[in-house]
C-alpha cells in the first residue's frame, strides 16, 4: 500500500513537472504568449488604478486566464499537426486555422470584457460625475494583484534570461521578489519600526537562503528584491 501511494505521489509530481516544462517551452518559443503575460501585467494594475470591483476583477482575471489557456492549446495543436504531417496537407491547415480562430474569438471576448469592466469602473464613473460617492481602494485586491504582477514579472524574467526553471534558479529570484514585496507592504501598513525590523530580518534570511543553497547569484537575488520593492511601490500608490 505504501509503495502504491509513493508511486501515485511521484506520478503527480512528474505530471506537474512536465506541465511546467510545457509552459516554459511555450513561453520561450511563442512570442504571443509572452505578449499575453505583458498584457496581463498592464491590465491588472490598471484595474486597481480604476478601482475595479470584485466582480469586475474576477471577470478580468478569468478572461485573461482563458485567453492564455486557449493560446496554450493552440501551441499544442500546432506541435501535434507538425509532428503528424511531413508535407502540406489541407486538413493540417484547417486544424491550425481553427485553432487560430479560437484564439481570435477569445481575444475578442477579452476586449469586450475589458471595455465593460474599465468603462464602468468606480473611479472612472466618479470622474465623469456618474457616481457621487468617492471610491476607495480595497487592500486585499491590491495585495493580490501585486502578488500576481510579481509572478508575471518573475516568469518573464526567467524566460527571457533562459536560465533555471520556473521554480528553481533563473534571472530573477522569485522568493527574494516576494520577500521585498512583503517587506515594503507590511512596513507601509503597520508604520511600526519594530515590525519593519522584523520584516527586514525575514527578507534578509530569505535572500541569504537562496545564496547559501546556490540556487541564485547575488545579482539575481538583488534583482528580485528590486522587483518586489518596485511592485510594492506601485501597488501601495493605489492605496495612498
Amino acid at each position: 500500500m505504501n509503495q502504491e501511494k509513493k508511486t501515485k505521489s511521484r506520478s503527480l509530481v512528474d505530471s506537474f513537472r512536465f506541465a511546467m516544462e510545457g509552459l516554459v517551452h511555450a513561453l520561450r518559443s511563442h512570442a504571443h504568449l509572452r505578449y499575453l503575460l505583458i498584457l496581463s501585467a498592464v491590465l491588472l494594475p490598471a484595474s486597481q488604478l480604476l478601482l475595479v470591483d470584485r466582480v469586475g476583477l474576477m471577470a478580468l482575471i478569468f478572461s485573461l486566464g482563458a485567453l492564455i489557456i486557449v493560446e496554450l492549446l493552440n501551441v499544442s495543436i500546432e506541435a501535434a499537426v507538425d509532428l503528424s504531417c511531413d508535407a502540406y496537407h489541407p486538413l493540417a491547415k484547417v486544424a491550425k486555422d481553427v485553432a487560430g480562430a479560437a484564439v481570435m474569438v477569445a481575444s475578442a471576448v477579452v476586449v469586450f470584457i475589458c471595455a465593460l469592466v474599465f468603462l464602468e469602473s468606480p473611479r472612472l464613473t466618479y470622474f465623469l460625475g456618474l457616481n457621487a460617492a468617492q471610491p476607495r481602494p480595497k487592500p486585499l485586491h491590491v495585495a493580490l494583484v501585486g502578488a500576481a504582477l510579481i509572478a508575471i514579472l518573475v516568469i518573464l524574467g526567467k524566460v527571457w534570461g533562459k536560465t533555471g526553471t520556473l521554480w528553481r534558479g533563473g534571472a530573477i529570484s522569485g522568493h527574494a521578489a516576494l520577500a521585498g514585496y512583503f517587506l515594503a507592504t507590511i512596513s507601509f501598513k503597520t508604520g511600526s519600526p519594530l515590525v519593519f525590523g522584523l520584516a527586514l530580518g525575514l527578507a534578509f534570511l530569505v535572500a541569504q537562503s537562496r545564496l547559501e543553497a546556490g540556487i541564485h547569484t547575488l545579482r539575481e537575488v538583488l534583482l528580485g528584491i528590486m522587483v518586489g520593492l518596485g511592485v510594492s511601490a506601485v501597488m501601495l500608490h493605489f492605496l495612498a
